[in-house]
């Protein structure tokens, strides 16, 4: 059979053993699902246009697949609250949203859930061996 030992660097957090074991053994399995997983299933999506669309039901049955919908009701949850338009910080998002869509459009008069849709989108890791 196939054996594998990983290295998990404890990087600047010092957590006494129990805690950087369990952290590590839950990295490790997200690995090993990013590794089995199809890419084209490793996804999740909250939208609320698309609500039977949650994820892939490979990724479902994955403690990753938990942890990337958690994340993603998280960045819904940040999102809204930066750019709502009643903040400063979404009163000027808007502001900025209105005036590109006129300079594109020629109008402001554009569908507000036109501009929504948020997700995050990986870049490479690097794997050291």
């Amino acid at each position: 059979g196939l054996s594998m030992n990983l290295i998990v660097d404890s990087g600047d957090e010092s957590l006494d053993e129990t805690t950087f074991k369990s952290e590590s053994e839950k990295l490790i399995k997200y690995f090993l699902t990013a590794l089995t997983v199809p890419e084209e299933d490793l996804w999740v999506n909250l939208s609320p246009y698309e609500k039977d669309r949650l994820t892939s039901s490979a990724l479902a049955q994955t403690a990753m697949g938990e942890e990337l919908l958690a994340q993603d009701y998280i960045l819904k949850q940040l999102t809204a609250a930066l750019i709502n338009p009643d903040g400063k910080t979404g009163k000027e998002f808007w502001n900025k949203i209105y005036e590109k869509a006129y300079e594109v459009f020629g109008t402001a008069d554009v569908p507000v859930d036109s501009f929504n849709k948020i997700w995050i989108m990986p870049e490479k890791a690097e794997v050291f061996a």
